[in-house]
């Protein structure tokens, strides 16, 4: 008897020294995350958290731990010490989005879902937690820290694509969810019109593209994605902000504080399993840091996922557009740099634009998908110049594609497009555009390591009564693994791209600078090779490295016909566009840090002329650093160009812009602190972000200093 109560006594102390660790895991919108694994390092203690996010470890003797939570997807966690001591010791725990992933899946290099590790071309990829820990203002601010893309003002170049052209044309396709959205006068993208808060991620892919999305990919695609709206959520996003004084007493030009703010409110309803439906309304007004220079932009964009039957879907977009503008064309001399020429001040941009799309999939059995995205984009714009230049365009596009996955090692894709555009404009005339393409792409894994592609597209395009032309892009790619940590990739193929109606037939005054027509502008072609490596030193740490060669013929550029002054757009003999890229990530779990540098070096020449390209920065870097400790986020994102070469001199020489040729390198920092007030469990961010921190004067163009220091207070909310 005395032996049991004595094995009661010694139960009942161990008991008595176990202790307990439990809470809750949830991602930075306060939402559980089930699933996640939670171990206690260096012991056989763990478990998972049930679906409502929660997690229970008992059992444990007296002592110290370290806690580790990891999820797929999400940056994994690690305590400091916890010492527990015949206790319960409750820990609620957030997960961030992991903003570096190596084993990404996009659809937009061949129309299908592909793993980023095994294409054959260069592909970048921006999640949309990373954009929204930024508390960017606009799309366009985020694209400037992608690896390989560079901004010159509004005008989006992917490895020196392009330079610059007053949003005529592009030579990168920008599309919302798989729809090309450029406008059908200028061929331009309005980078307002995409609801980046409401995006999932934003896909890139470098080099030309033709072979499966023909004209305007000759420099590469981004495609962004939208959320899912699976779910009941709202999200709310307001910002205010005002800009310092400029970085010279010479340059203030106004004696009070400008100012911005911002509004942005979407809503997800769940309709019922798949079927959904997401509004999204965004308000933006400005004062600008220079005269002339203010905005109001109001946008509605709506989105709605339709199961039909068990084997299709239907998906509905609209997106409706409207801004009224100052019109900064360029400085009146550099000790005036933030007041426009006497002959442009006052002058105003009005602008209307809608865009509309359907998108219908269904398969036919597990292996062939079938998709058509049929969608309509109205264009009106309007400014009050002397010229009183205005335009509306409307351009319908469809495009129709089937993925078949023939055998395990056996991917097809195949479809065609038509564009159709009618134009009434007093800039270009009554005009009318037509284009029709056709495109086969393939996969095969000849080996578990080596994958092999190809693909080849024909395009008919016709612009107005001009005569049409006819081009055929092949590509051929191959991608190997050569070992578990390196990647070998190589592609070679040929692009081309139509010039716009903007390119063709622009004939204007803008205050003195005259723009004249060229009927004979023919289409631009590419030759372009790419070879490219990615190596995985541990989980979360790798380098990519790559090495492109791009020749073009009949290379559209404006210049200047020096003997009447006047611009129009040319085809330059030839041109040549080389160099490399290194990217490196890291991910340092331990000190919650995540780090992307990339330095991308480019050699331009214009064989015409035996020079540089112009407004293309032979060197440029770009690094972001992003630490995050549970509720608190800290953002630091550092931009360097070298002095770009060249640019248009005989503006400058021509007197139209005074002190044109002033340009210097640019650095440029921006850093953004957020706290989530998950403490409280609010699902509310507060965040205080300043941009241009040293208020660094630069230009990105001729005549026009790019925006200077401002501060602004973001808050945004799920719930």
């Amino acid at each position: 008897m005395r032996y049991i109560w004595i094995l009661c006594l010694a139960f009942t102390l161990r008991l008595a020294g176990q202790s307990v660790i439990e809470g809750k895991i949830t991602d930075d919108k306060l939402n559980p995350l089930p699933g996640a694994n939670i171990i206690l390092t260096g012991t056989d203690f763990g478990t998972a958290s049930d679906q409502k996010g929660e997690f229970r470890i008992t059992g444990l003797p007296s002592g110290e731990y370290r806690l580790r939570v990891s999820a797929i997807g999400y940056t994994p966690y690690e305590s400091g010490k916890i010492i527990l001591f015949n206790e319960t010791r409750k820990i609620n725990i957030l997960l961030k989005e992991e903003v570096i992933l190596t084993d990404q899946v996009i659809v937009t290099a061949s129309k299908y879902e592909q793993q980023i590790q095994s294409l054959p071309v260069s592909a970048q990829v921006l999640q949309g937690s990373n954009i929204r820990n930024k508390a960017l203002a606009s799309l366009d601010q985020a694209l400037r820290y992608i690896p390989g893309v560079t901004v010159t003002l509004d005008q989006v170049s992917i490895r020196g694509s392009s330079g610059y052209s007053r949003g005529a044309g592009t030579r990168v396709i920008t599309a919302l969810d798989g729809f090309p959205l450029y406008t059908g006068d200028t061929g331009e993208i309005i980078w307002e019109i995409f609801p980046f808060n409401a995006l999932q991620r934003i896909e890139v892919i470098k080099g030309a593209a033709s072979s499966i999305y023909g004209s305007n990919a000759i420099g590469g695609v981004i495609n962004l994605i939208t959320e899912e709206p699976k779910k009941n959520e709202t999200y709310l996003r307001m910002y205010g902000g005002a800009y310092s004084d400029p970085p010279h007493d010479l340059w203030k030009w106004n004696s009070s504080t400008r100012y911005f703010n911002g509004l942005h409110v979407t809503q997800k309803l769940a309709l019922g399993g798949e079927a959904g439906m997401m509004l999204s309304l965004n308000r933006a007004e400005s004062d600008g840091y220079r005269s002339d220079d203010f905005y109001k932009r109001y946008s509605l964009f709506f989105k709605s996922d339709l199961p039909l039957t068990e084997v299709s879907a239907l998906s509905l977009y609209g997106n409706v557009y409207i801004m009224e503008r100052g019109d900064f064309l360029y400085w009146r001399d550099s000790r005036n740099a933030l007041v426009p020429r006497t002959e442009d001040a006052g002058q105003r941009v009005n602008s209307n634009r809608q865009f509309y799309g359907a998108a219908y999939k269904h398969s036919l059995g597990n292996s062939l998908f079938l998709t058509n995205r049929l969608s309509y984009y109205r264009n009106k714009w309007d400014d009050q110049s002397a010229a009183a230049n205005f335009s509306q365009s409307g351009l319908i596009r469809n495009d129709f594609s089937a993925d078949y996955q023939i055998t395990d090692k056996l991917h097809t894709i195949a479809g065609f497009e038509v564009t159709s555009g009618t134009t009434d404009a007093n800039i270009f005339g009554d005009r009318t555009s037509f284009g029709t393409g056709t495109y086969i792409q393939a996969e095969y894994a000849l080996t578990p390591e080596l994958r092999l592609s190809g693909g080849i597209r024909y395009d008919y395009t016709k612009l107005d009564s001009l005569e049409a032309e006819n081009a055929l892009s092949p590509k051929l790619g191959l991608n190997y693994k050569l070992n578990p940590r390196l990647t070998l990739r190589l592609s070679a193929g040929t692009g081309f791209r139509a010039p716009s109606l903007a390119e063709t037939f622009t004939q204007t005054n803008l205050s003195g600078i005259v723009i004249k027509p060229n009927p004979s502008l023919k289409s631009e072609t590419v030759s372009n090779l790419e070879i490219g490596g990615n190596y995985l030193f541990a989980p979360g740490h790798s380098a990519d490295v790559s090495l492109f060669y791009n020749e073009y013929k009949n290379f559209i550029e404006p210049a200047v016909d020096i003997s009447d002054g006047q611009i129009r757009f040319t085809n330059l003999t030839d041109a040549l566009i080389s160099g490399y890229e290194v990217n490196l990530v890291n991910s340092i779990s331990a000190l919650s840090l995540q780090l992307s540098n990339n330095l991308m070096y480019l050699n331009t020449e214009d064989k015409g002329r035996d020079k540089a390209m112009k407004y293309r920065p032979k060197f440029t870097f770009t690094s972001s650093w992003l630490f995050s400790w549970q509720y608190f986020s800290l953002v630091y994102d550092f931009r360097y160009w070298s002095r770009v070469d060249e640019i248009d001199d005989e503006l400058v020489l021509l007197g139209l812009v005074k002190d044109g040729n002033k340009r210097t390198e640019v650095f440029v920092s921006d850093i953004t602190a957020g706290y989530l007030l998950g403490g409280l469990n609010l699902p509310v961010k507060v965040s205080f972000s300043v941009k241009n921190l040293f208020n660094y004067s630069y230009v990105e163009m001729i005549g026009n200093i790019a925006p200077i220091r401002n501060f602004s207070l973001n808050i945004e909310s799920y719930f």
